[in-house]
């Protein structure tokens, strides 16, 4: 069963999870903070598709639930969102709801990322 919530509360979730990530702890140890990194990286996701069932930070993978198309191309797209930002992400997952289907892709560092 997949919850579907509000956008402002998938926002805030990504943005919990974009903290996280940062820090290379898991979603459930966050503290908020501003961070000018993760608010871009959430309004240019938001841009590339509103479709977010569930937004997750599992290891160092984020994994997004959409509830529209899962192509590479959209998967790669959401990874070089990250390129050179200082995170413990090193890949994206997109999944649709089911888990029926699903693409994983890198994410791209530049040598000022890593």
């Amino acid at each position: 069963m997949v919850t579907v919530r509000s956008d402002e509360q998938q926002r805030q979730g990504l943005g919990r999870c974009w903290d996280s990530a940062i820090r290379g702890a898991p979603c459930d140890e966050i503290a908020r903070r501003p961070n000018t990194d993760r608010n871009t990286f959430v309004d240019a996701l938001w841009r590339q598709g509103g479709d977010y069932a569930d937004i997750q930070v599992r290891q160092n993978i984020l994994v997004l639930t959409a509830t529209g198309t899962i192509s590479s191309a959209r998967c790669a797209a959401a990874a070089r969102l990250m390129q050179g930002v200082a995170t413990h992400v090193s890949h994206v997952t997109m999944r649709d709801p089911s888990g029926r289907r699903s693409v994983t892709c890198s994410v791209p560092y530049t040598v000022e990322g890593r």
